[in-house]
């Protein structure tokens, strides 16, 4: 009796575990759109399509939704358009050392 509960337990902890952390993808799309008005991103911006899954340096999430851009000392330069608006969980950017045109 005791191990059916503990496999039971242990059963529906680790399915709480597999949690998908892909991108939203209104997020995902205005990520794109920024990334292309920025120059010098990340390299890993350009390997990996899924920000929140495979976690873009610089981009913080939860469940799937960005809540922060944290892009400080990277030397970026571009221009920060009215895309950004389209991040409607952004709680946090922070672009320290960033020539941005607004």
């Amino acid at each position: 009796m005791g191990e059916r509960i503990l496999m039971f337990l242990l059963l529906i902890f680790s399915s709480l575990l597999v949690v998908t952390a892909r991108t939203a993808n209104r997020d995902y799309q205005t990520l794109l759109a920024l990334k292309n008005e920025w120059q010098n991103t990340p390299p890993d911006w350009e390997r990996s399509n899924d920000p929140c899954g495979d976690g873009w340096i610089g981009i913080g999430c939860i469940n799937g939704a960005v809540t922060s851009i944290t892009l400080s000392s990277m030397h970026l330069t571009g221009q920060l358009s009215s895309e950004i608006g389209g991040l409607s969980e952004l709680r946090i950017l922070y672009v320290f050392y960033f020539s941005l045109v607004l």
